[in-house]
């Protein structure tokens, strides 16, 4: 499936909170479910046609429905992320990260 180059298991989510694996066995499950269906349920859907056009047509589906799926995740991930990279997250002593940003916002 080479022309559809889209379909990866590259993964812009955070990967300290596992959340790149988690979405990887969920597509998996979805991809494999989509496959099944269009090869043994949903063949009617594509009138007999024959594999080469059946199979590239249910991973872009699949594509379309992933992206809108994890459009919201990989959002708040790079807004995580962006997050822990500041002074804030990493501010040192004994003080919550809410605590600290309301500390560095008096500050500044």
């Amino acid at each position: 499936f080479a022309h559809h180059s889209s379909l990866s298991t590259i993964n812009p989510l955070a990967k300290q909170k596992g959340q790149g694996a988690n979405q990887a066995l969920l597509d998996a499950v979805l991809l494999a479910r989509k496959l099944y269906r269009t090869v043994r349920i949903d063949n009617k859907k594509y009138q007999g046609k024959s594999m080469d056009i059946m199979i590239p047509a249910a991973l872009a589906e699949f594509e379309e429905e992933m992206l809108q799926r994890s459009a919201v995740k990989v959002k708040k991930s790079a807004d995580a992320a962006k997050f822990l990279h500041t002074h804030v997250a990493i501010s040192e002593g004994n003080v919550t990260r809410g605590a600290a940003a309301v500390e560095d916002a008096t500050e500044s």
